[in-house]
């Protein structure tokens, strides 16, 4: 029985230890914020690496700079069907927003010909950076990214989580 316990012991440890930590981040800590003003956008660059397999991709928060202002209220998205999924959760029941990014590991490209024809050409990559700028509000929980691609269903890749 002793042996059981013990050996239960070192299989919560371990489990303990492979949780998945969320980034944490103070957007007062961040670089430029100003605290005596009243509207701020964070311009955040995340770096995506592409994983063997069917495995996600491996997100990280590159870098993170605030400027004071407001967005212009301009529309997002990309015709690719590679994609990325920003989602914005906020405090209060406010409702979330969504926003779609091309997928920067799978790229599409104009190609000029000499004959002056323009054609598309998809690239793939193993590793780039996704920039995006939002407006940032005191009640931002939290940030979520997912992967979309064709014939699968999305997949939740990264999570940066806002401390109050």
């Amino acid at each position: 029985m002793t042996k059981y316990l013990a050996f239960l012991s070192l299989i919560i440890v371990v489990l303990a230890s492979c949780a998945v930590s969320i980034p944490t981040i103070n957007a007062e800590n961040i670089e430029n914020f100003d605290k005596l003003a009243k509207n701020h956008i964070l311009f955040l660059t995340f770096d995506i690496k592409k994983n063997k397999g069917q495995i996600p991709e491996t997100v990280s928060l590159l870098s993170s700079v605030a400027g004071s202002g407001k967005m212009k209220n301009l529309k997002t998205g990309t015709d690719n069907p590679f994609q990325i999924k920003s989602i914005q959760y906020f405090g209060d029941a406010k409702p979330s927003i969504e926003t779609y990014f091309e997928h920067p590991l799978y790229k599409s490209l104009e190609i000029f010909s000499p004959d002056g024809t323009i054609t598309r050409k998809s690239t793939t990559s193993t590793a780039s950076a996704l920039s995006m700028k939002i407006q940032y509000e005191n009640d931002l929980e939290r940030i979520e990214l997912y992967s979309i691609k064709p014939d699968f269903r999305p997949v939740k890749i990264y999570t940066l989580q806002f401390k109050p």
